[in-house]
């Protein structure tokens, strides 16, 4: 697909309402900018028609940087994989996804794939076409109560993005995803039909330790919800205050609870438990394939909700 043809854009989002209903805010201002902006590569987007040259069916993946053993390398992720309604169960999401991993064999040593656990037909897909399942991303929740009074540490600010352009984002020696600030610029400032704010933590020299994204919204029933969609830290001390300031934000803002979305097997879930998050049944799948993932270095990735939150 060409993702800079505006007919084929609008074609795309037809077909993507038929799947998902009808989303306002996803027009072709937003297809641009998620498909075509992101600083680390434009998406890629394989699309299925049927006779009459309508759009029934994609699935794409964006790209990624990440390190491996000290190299930097990049990677892909699957994105708005679909198939429409009238076409289910005859094969073709997962002939889709296997077209697509041709491409990405060729060009990239890992991907990553993360279907909602709700979304059987796409779970199924992915299993169908040798994507490896390796563990679930869950939902980890704590509910907000109201005008509680929470001691907050003078040296948390709210701020801009632009403050965290010269931040060292932190880092393992086996494996991880490099953020850059044109990255989160880009996915959380730019973005066109969502709003995010940011608040960061600075030490006694004024250097910035650690850093919360977030944004706020309100679900089917009613409920306003407070969505940590990135953070970094420093160190676990930095973590804590942060959370602190998640809490009052939250209460400030009369959320019902708070959400992070978190690798089980990352040593974060560990803090948020003993902080009284609980564990919910929602989660993505996490689904790896290309050369490195027989390695299993999953484990050192710490993808937050921003990745998954484009639509």
């Amino acid at each position: 697909m060409d993702t800079s043809n505006e007919d084929e854009i609008n074609k795309f989002l037809i077909s993507y309402y038929k799947s998902f209903g009808l989303r306002y805010s996803l027009d072709s201002t937003w297809f641009k900018w998620f498909y075509n902006d992101n600083p680390s590569g434009k998406c890629v987007n394989y699309i299925l028609t049927n006779e009459n040259n309508e759009i029934i069916g994609a699935f794409g993946y964006s790209i990624f940087s990440y390190s491996f053993n000290e190299v930097e390398k990049k990677g892909v992720i699957g994105i708005n994989g679909f198939i429409n309604p009238d076409y289910t169960g005859l094969g073709l999401y997962t002939d889709l996804i296997l077209e697509t991993l041709k491409d990405i064999h060729r060009k990239y040593d890992l991907a990553f794939s993360f279907p909602h656990s709700d979304n059987l037909g796409s779970v199924k897909g992915h299993i169908n076409s040798e994507w490896k399942f390796t563990n679930d991303f869950y939902f980890y929740v704590k509910n907000i109560k109201p005008k509680e009074i929470i001691s907050i540490d003078e040296n948390i600010l709210e701020s801009k993005f632009e403050c965290l352009r010269n931040y060292k984002f932190s880092r393992r020696p086996e494996s991880f995803f490099i953020k850059s600030f044109e990255w989160l610029n880009w996915r959380f400032y730019e973005r066109p039909d969502k709003d995010y704010e940011v608040f960061i933590y600075k030490n006694s020299h004024n250097i910035i330790e650690g850093y919360v994204v977030y944004t706020l919204y309100q679900d089917k029933s009613g409920l306003k919800r407070f969505q940590i969609a990135d953070y970094d830290y420093i160190k676990n001390e930095v973590f804590m205050k942060l959370l602190a300031k998640v809490s009052q934000l939250g209460s400030k803002y009369k959320c019902s609870t708070f959400e992070f979305l978190v690798n089980e097997e990352h040593f974060d879930t560990e803090i948020l438990l003993k902080e009284s998050y609980v564990k919910k049944e929602e989660s993505y799948k996490m689904f790896v394939n290309g050369d490195l993932a027989k390695l299993n270095i999953n484990r050192n990735f710490k993808f937050e909700f921003g990745y998954f939150d484009v639509v």
